[in-house]
């Protein structure tokens, strides 16, 4: 059996990747999925295009024209969700981090050559 740590990973995939791909391999266009569910054509290429969520609505029109249940397509959203949620969390933080390392070297120069804060 292969152990793998899932928290290695440092990507996010898209439900929509993940639907588009489904329906290539199936060779169903978008504007047949639209008729089908019910989901307007916009709205299907912003999800396959990672634009906008999968929502609870959505996904259980998706379940109506899939095998897949909602639930699948809400628990790839969460999972989304939540990974960009720490990236973004992360990078903010090291930025962060970077405008403080600057405003350090600032000081210690302005120290070397006398500047005084009140």
């Amino acid at each position: 059996m292969i152990k793998t740590n899932w928290t290695k990973f440092d990507f996010a995939v898209h439900p929509g990747e993940i639907l588009n791909e489904y329906l290539e391999y199936e060779k169903i266009s978008k504007a047949k999925l639209s008729k089908t569910t019910g989901i307007k054509k916009k709205i299907v290429n912003d999800i396959v295009n990672g634009k906008i969520p999968i929502t609870f609505e959505i996904a259980t029109k998706l379940e109506k024209a899939f095998s897949f249940k909602a639930k699948f397509w809400n628990n790839l959203q969460m999972i989304y969700d939540e990974a960009t949620s720490n990236s973004n969390k992360l990078d903010n933080a090291l930025l962060r981090i970077k405008e403080l390392e600057n405003e350090i070297v600032i000081l210690k120069i302005n120290n070397k050559i006398g500047v005084k804060y009140e």
